[in-house]
């Protein structure tokens, strides 16, 4: 367990689409700290892609190397890290996550999502050849399980830029660490205690994750 809030993780999820490796990678730099993208850990350990690994060795292989190298990667901390879409599904990954990290939840809504669905369609095996409909439904079932995140990052105001999203967060996880607070625990309702945060992200600015 973590005794000091700053050296705690702060750990990026959510759906396909919603900005985590860019924003993390911005707030790692403003925050001077390492950035981690799980998905491209696996990438550069196996010497193949997500859509290859997925073509090969299928999604259950894919799904247990990612478990491990999260518990991996939640082993170091003083980081910013950003799982894959699929991740924080798996209740082993939440609870890694959770116990000793600060969780946000960047969430955009479907219609937003819906709208990039083309570049997600090239870039995310899980997709495959869904029909809107099913990805919708992928969607749906998952949100409720990103909500288990300490954090809820509302991306639906347009106007803004990764730029100021990076450093909309930065100033909220500066102000965690003055806060005089013990280091965050997922209390039973699953929410932390600062609650919810709802920033804008400009369409035009986000590339699909």
């Amino acid at each position: 367990m973590v005794t000091d809030i700053k050296q705690q993780n702060i750990i990026l999820v959510g759906f396909m689409g919603t900005g985590k490796t860019q924003v993390g990678k911005r707030l790692a730099a403003i925050l001077n700290r390492p950035f981690v993208d799980v998905d491209e850990v696996i990438e550069h350990r196996t010497g193949q892609t997500i859509s290859q690994i997925f073509r090969q060795q299928g999604e259950l292989f894919f799904r247990q190397l990612e478990q491990n190298v999260i518990k991996e990667v939640t082993n170091r901390k003083g980081q910013v890290v950003a799982l894959g879409g699929g991740a924080f599904v798996n209740p082993e990954n939440q609870r890694v996550c959770l116990q000793d990290s600060i969780v946000m939840f960047l969430n955009s809504s479907w219609p937003t999502i819906r709208g990039r669905l083309p570049i997600l369609r090239a870039t995310r095996p899980v997709l495959g050849e869904k029909s809107e409909q099913e990805i919708k439904a992928l969607f749906d079932c998952r949100l409720g399980l990103y909500k288990n995140a300490h954090v809820e990052i509302v991306t639906e105001k347009c106007g803004s830029s990764v730029e100021e999203v990076a450093q909309y967060i930065a100033g909220v996880v500066r102000k965690l660490w003055n806060a005089d607070e013990p280091p965050v625990t997922p209390p039973s309702h699953g929410k932390y205690q600062y609650g919810k945060i709802s920033i804008g992200i400009a369409n035009s600015d986000l590339q699909p994750l």
